[in-house]
């Protein structure tokens, strides 16, 4: 039995940001690179 729904990122996302209690309009600021419901890794880049 699969119990694993896909679900965009922006969606899993919102959801999280709700149950958090967080303002949704900030939702407007964030920039998803990818459309992949993961946890974001570490930036191998530096400033």
């Amino acid at each position: 039995m699969d119990l694993m729904i896909p679900i965009e990122a922006r969606a899993a996302l919102a959801g999280l940001w709700s149950l958090a209690g967080g303002d949704p309009a900030a939702l407007e600021q964030v920039n998803l690179s990818s459309s992949d419901p993961v946890l974001p890794g570490r930036s191998t880049s530096r400033p």
